[in-house]
């Protein structure tokens, strides 16, 4: 194994300990936490190393007869020295997040203890990963806009709309047009010619 295999792995495997709810309610779970900790919660508030320590014990996932985060596709990157980066998803209750943290290392004794945390819910519906694609929403034909659902529009110019009717050169109405709004575009639409 190389430097970066085996610093990825550590890094792993105290995310894992963060996870077993023997580790989270005992001295173990603060060690693993670096001094200068911050965690951005789903609702982006700010949680600091004391106010993680403090809750560690009481957070969901916890108790040893409770409900457990489930890991899946656990990935790292040794991004420095002493610095890894680890994503992957949970699944905690019936509720899938995708997680995001910074493990550091600052000398042996220490060892490697989390930096930084930010756990995002998945809505569902969502692919369990990357690799699997989304169907595209259907699109709605509006007047020289493509509409999308959800509130996504993009204005089609006419080089969009005519890709092989190229003006042969430029004219001034075509530089007094830009700004416009629509009556200038169909203007300048109409006064392409071919090549």
């Amino acid at each position: 194994m190389n430097d970066e295999t085996d610093a990825v792995n550590q890094a792993i495997a105290g995310e894992l300990s963060l996870m077993d709810p023997a580790v989270r309610s005992s001295a173990e779970g603060a060690r693993l936490i670096d001094p200068e900790f911050v965690e951005v919660g789903a609702s982006g508030r700010r949680y600091t190393y004391e106010e993680t320590i403090a809750g560690l014990p009481d957070k969901p996932g916890s108790a040893v007869d409770g409900p457990r985060y489930e890991p899946s596709e656990i990935t790292g990157v040794l991004l420095a020295p002493g610095l890894v980066h680890l994503t992957f998803e949970t699944v905690f209750e019936g509720r899938r997040a995708r997680r995001s943290s910074l493990w550091r290392k600052r000398d042996e004794e220490t060892g490697w203890r989390m930096y930084y945390h930010q756990g995002t819910p998945v809505p569902p519906g969502l692919p369990t990963s990357d690799k699997e694609t989304v169907a595209e929403p259907p699109r709605t034909r509006c007047r020289r806009r493509d509409v999308w659902p959800y509130g996504r529009r993009y204005a089609r110019s006419p080089l969009q709309q005519h890709p092989l009717q190229l003006p042969s050169r430029p004219r001034r109405s075509h530089i007094a047009a830009v700004g416009q709004g629509d009556r200038a575009v169909e203007a300048w639409a109409g006064q392409w010619s071919d090549p």
